[in-house]
């Protein structure tokens, strides 16, 4: 099987031309006109410990109204290279508990029945000795803070990894326990916890979001779930 092509640029120093490079300037500018504009709807968090919007634009914050999340188990076999992104051989999604979770029907390389009876699970299965094999996440899915202000606002993903869970799941308790309210009831701040060398989010600072913004979450609600439930 043919190895599969790197996306990744090999970084060199080659001091060109002013000519050339003025040449290539021009030719820049008319490439990117040709290109579609970027899609999708995922918010990345990249190893500089930004947020990257489909777009392209990278923010240290961000800001907007959790409509939904579902829980997401993901096993590798290998260790990660950003140059060779490749899917999990095992992996489940669900709106449960981490715990109650089964890995999918089309994983492909399905581990175990059940989450929790599966070795990989374990902590102390990964290859440092310290964590899970399997790792956990939540995958949000976010309306803008000002979407019932712009027509056709997008519904984002935003991937909150395992050293993000436990403050996600704290900070969702304590809005019920002090408000009484859903987290689509605010605008949620994103950040990075600045405690740590790399890049794990953090959410909080919550505003009251409008009526019509609640109004909007409430009736995106289906499409959140369609949206986060897609393998």
């Amino acid at each position: 099987m043919a190895a599969k092509p790197k996306t990744a640029v090999q970084k060199a120093k080659v001091d060109l031309p002013a000519n050339v490079q003025a040449a290539m300037a021009n030719d820049i500018a008319s490439f990117q006109n040709r290109l579609a504009a970027p899609t999708g709807n995922r918010i990345a968090v990249t190893q500089d410990r930004k947020f990257r919007a489909p777009g392209g634009d990278k923010f240290d914050r961000i800001a907007g109204v959790v409509v939904d999340f579902i829980a997401k188990k993901a096993w590798y076999p290998n260790p990660y290279d950003k140059d060779n992104i490749v899917p999990p051989h095992c992996f489940g999604l669900g709106f449960v508990a981490h715990s109650a979770m089964e890995p999918s029907e089309n994983s492909p390389e399905r581990q175990c029945e059940t989450c929790a009876t599966c070795p990989k699970n374990a902590f102390g299965s990964a290859e440092n000795g310290k964590g899970k094999a399997c790792k956990d996440s939540y995958v949000l899915a976010l309306l803008g803070p000002n979407a019932d202000e712009e027509e056709g606002s997008p519904l984002m993903t935003l991937e909150i990894s395992a050293t993000g869970i436990k403050p996600f799941e704290k900070y969702v308790r304590d809005l019920a326990r002090e408000t009484n309210k859903a987290p689509y009831a605010f605008v949620t701040e994103f950040f990075m916890d600045d405690t740590v060398d790399y890049a794990s989010v953090r959410c909080g600072f919550p505003t009251e979001a409008s009526p019509a913004l609640i109004d909007m979450a409430l009736s995106r609600r289906e499409e959140a779930a369609a949206l986060l439930s897609t393998e």
